[in-house]
Protein backbone atom coordinates (compact mmCIF):
# COMPACT_ATOMS: atom_id res chain seq x y z
CA UNK A 1 0.00 0.00 0.00
CA UNK A 2 2.68 2.44 0.56
CA UNK A 3 4.56 1.47 -2.26
CA UNK A 4 1.26 2.49 -3.95
CA UNK A 5 0.48 5.75 -2.78
CA UNK A 6 4.16 6.83 -3.02
CA UNK A 7 3.46 6.12 -6.88
CA UNK A 8 0.31 7.54 -6.84
CA UNK A 9 0.76 10.91 -4.69
CA UNK A 10 1.23 13.49 -7.71
CA UNK A 11 -2.52 11.53 -9.49
CA UNK A 12 -4.21 11.90 -5.57
CA UNK A 13 -2.89 15.93 -5.53
CA UNK A 14 -4.72 16.72 -8.78
CA UNK A 15 -7.78 14.60 -8.63
CA UNK A 16 -8.68 14.70 -4.59
CA UNK A 17 -10.72 17.18 -3.59
CA UNK A 18 -7.82 19.19 -1.59
CA UNK A 19 -7.71 21.24 1.53
CA UNK A 20 -4.23 22.14 2.72
CA UNK A 21 -3.74 23.78 6.31
CA UNK A 22 -1.64 27.38 6.24
CA UNK A 23 1.31 27.26 3.94
CA UNK A 24 3.65 27.22 6.97
CA UNK A 25 2.31 24.28 8.74
CA UNK A 26 4.33 21.13 9.00
CA UNK A 27 1.69 18.51 8.91
CA UNK A 28 -1.32 19.50 6.05
CA UNK A 29 -4.02 17.13 5.72
CA UNK A 30 -6.56 16.42 2.47
CA UNK A 31 -9.98 14.96 2.41
CA UNK A 32 -10.19 11.95 0.19
CA UNK A 33 -13.37 11.10 1.35
CA UNK A 34 -16.08 13.16 3.18
CA UNK A 35 -18.08 11.63 6.26
CA UNK A 36 -21.39 12.57 7.12
CA UNK A 37 -24.68 9.67 8.45
CA UNK A 38 -24.61 6.50 9.69
CA UNK A 39 -22.83 5.08 6.29
CA UNK A 40 -20.06 7.06 4.98
CA UNK A 41 -16.98 7.14 6.61
CA UNK A 42 -14.60 10.21 6.43
CA UNK A 43 -10.89 9.68 4.64
CA UNK A 44 -8.05 12.31 5.18
CA UNK A 45 -4.48 11.88 3.31
CA UNK A 46 -2.01 13.67 6.61
CA UNK A 47 1.42 14.33 4.97
CA UNK A 48 4.29 15.95 6.88
CA UNK A 49 5.69 18.66 4.68
CA UNK A 50 9.25 18.51 6.46
CA UNK A 51 10.49 14.65 6.36
CA UNK A 52 7.73 13.20 4.10
CA UNK A 53 5.91 10.65 6.27
CA UNK A 54 2.43 9.84 5.09
CA UNK A 55 -0.77 8.51 6.56
CA UNK A 56 -4.28 8.12 5.93
CA UNK A 57 -6.61 8.24 9.08
CA UNK A 58 -10.53 6.85 8.41
CA UNK A 59 -13.73 7.05 10.76
CA UNK A 60 -16.22 4.50 10.87
CA UNK A 61 -14.11 1.85 10.55
CA UNK A 62 -14.56 -2.01 11.00
CA UNK A 63 -12.02 -3.72 13.24
CA UNK A 64 -11.78 -6.65 15.16
CA UNK A 65 -11.03 -6.42 18.79
CA UNK A 66 -8.71 -8.12 20.96
CA UNK A 67 -11.40 -10.35 22.19
CA UNK A 68 -12.48 -11.39 19.12
CA UNK A 69 -15.55 -9.13 18.89
CA UNK A 70 -16.69 -6.63 15.80
CA UNK A 71 -16.04 -2.96 16.78
CA UNK A 72 -15.73 0.68 14.86
CA UNK A 73 -13.80 3.29 15.35
CA UNK A 74 -11.14 5.35 14.20
CA UNK A 75 -7.87 4.30 12.74
CA UNK A 76 -4.50 5.86 11.64
CA UNK A 77 -2.23 3.97 9.27
CA UNK A 78 1.23 5.12 8.31
CA UNK A 79 1.28 4.86 4.42
CA UNK A 80 5.55 5.43 4.51
CA UNK A 81 7.90 8.03 3.60
CA UNK A 82 7.82 9.75 0.51
CA UNK A 83 11.09 11.01 -0.90
CA UNK A 84 12.12 13.10 -4.06
CA UNK A 85 13.19 12.22 -7.31
CA UNK A 86 15.77 13.87 -9.73
CA UNK A 87 13.64 14.27 -12.63
CA UNK A 88 10.05 14.71 -14.03
CA UNK A 89 8.23 11.16 -14.48
CA UNK A 90 11.08 9.45 -12.59
CA UNK A 91 10.23 6.11 -10.92
CA UNK A 92 10.94 5.91 -7.99
CA UNK A 93 9.78 2.53 -6.63
CA UNK A 94 8.25 0.17 -7.87
CA UNK A 95 6.10 -2.49 -6.82
CA UNK A 96 3.67 -5.54 -7.46
CA UNK A 97 -0.01 -5.48 -6.52
CA UNK A 98 -0.83 -8.09 -4.35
Amino acid sequence: MKKLLTLLFPALLLTANITFAEEDDRYRASILQKGGGSENRAKVFIIDSEDGHMWTWEDKTKFTTKDGRIGFGTQLIYQGKVRPGSATGEIIEQGMNR
